[in-house]
């Protein structure tokens, strides 16, 4: 077995790219309708290639079993099916199976680079995927009143790490270990976010600045008294993250709200910071109007910049362009991600 699972890690080493920048090993590729899109062929997060790594070695330990394999390159597409198949009747769900068949993906890509080093033909065993996810996205943004009220029902600590996830972009993992020497506060209530090298804090390692965003005077006082209680080192909520998903949990069943995970937190942030600075700009009509109009042109297949006619309408749609890169990279995204724009910016339901 030991051979078999080393297939599978030496595979996944060639598509390894933690610690390597997503943006500059983007690739240009054409969707089905013609939209132009880019992505990286690596795995930049820790976390997701242990999940890949898991998925697949589960994976060729079951056709081992099952179908007496002695290589990874003998998989073949009658196992891809079956092993889903065999997943379904566990009750696994839609959205689960989407994400198996991606890491199972992954472990294809990994191996086809093996096949290349070794001058052979690269083994397909997934030839399409078995299951589509048709599910659009959707507004996940809490509304002002509901974060209200979830955070009279949260913990002092898990209130105040909402506050970094609503006010300043974080992931719950990432709120759970932003320490002291990465916020700095401002006069007339103003953050600024500077984390250079985010091993150990953020995704992927991934650095993240915000310069002099202006937030709440309530959650400006609460940092400032909780950072004047810690030392230079300190993580500034120092609590779990499942502490932080299960005060969530709490307080939605004491407020009657529905939950929209702690990652809705970032959904509020991406839209609220992106009106902020549609407002800076005494454009804001003109800027809403540009952004309903790139979100049509999603929906439609068309490029993002399609219709965009006269001189003026091309300013507005570069300037709106560049405030979605700046939220993306606030929340430690990066440029032209159009597809997590349809999830946290463009969905309007």
């Amino acid at each position: 077995m030991a051979s078999i699972i080393g297939e599978v890690e030496w595979a996944l080493k060639q598509i390894n790219g933690i610690g390597i920048s997503k943006k500059d090993s983007f690739e240009t590729h054409k969707a089905k309708n013609g939209a132009i899109y880019r992505k990286s062929p690596y795995i930049h997060s820790y976390d997701y290639y242990k999940k890949i790594q898991a998925e697949s070695i589960n994976f060729v330990k079951w056709a081992k079993k099952e179908h007496g394999i002695k290589s990874i390159y003998q998989l073949e597409s009658k196992h891809h099916k079956q092993y889903i198949e065999k997943k379904q009747a566990e009750g696994v769900s839609p959205g689960q199976l989407v994400n198996i068949e991606s890491y199972l993906l992954k472990m294809q890509k990994g191996m086809s680079k093996v096949s290349g080093i070794r001058e052979k033909e690269a083994t397909t065993f997934i030839e399409g995927r078995t299951i589509k996810n048709n599910k659009k996205p959707h507004n996940r943004a809490y509304k002002a009143s509901e974060i209200a009220k979830l955070g009279e029902n949260m913990s002092a600590k898990v209130s105040l790490a909402s506050g970094l996830s609503v006010h300043l972009g974080f992931r719950a993992k990432e709120a759970a270990k932003i320490r002291t020497e990465h916020i700095k506060l401002h006069e007339n209530n103003k953050v600024s976010v500077a984390i250079p090298e985010g091993r150990g804090v953020t995704k992927a390692g991934r650095y993240r600045y915000i310069n002099k965003k202006e937030v709440p005077q309530s959650f400006h006082k609460d940092l400032k008294n909780v950072l004047q209680q810690k030392e230079k080192g300190q993580k500034i909520v120092g609590v779990k993250t499942s502490t932080l998903r299960k005060g969530l949990n709490r307080a939605s069943k004491a407020t009657g709200i529905t939950s929209k995970g702690w990652h809705g937190f970032r959904h509020t942030f991406s839209r609220n910071r992106l009106d902020e600075l549609f407002e800076a700009t005494g454009k804001a009509a003109d800027c809403r109007d540009a952004l309903k109009h790139i979100s049509n042109n999603r929906q439609a297949g068309k490029p993002v910049n399609a219709d965009f006619s006269d001189e003026n309408e091309k300013e507005v749609f570069k300037m709106v362009k560049n405030f979605i890169d700046q939220v993306h990279d606030e929340m430690g995204h990066g440029e032209d991600r159009w597809a997590l724009a349809d999830v946290y910016i463009l969905s309007s339901s």
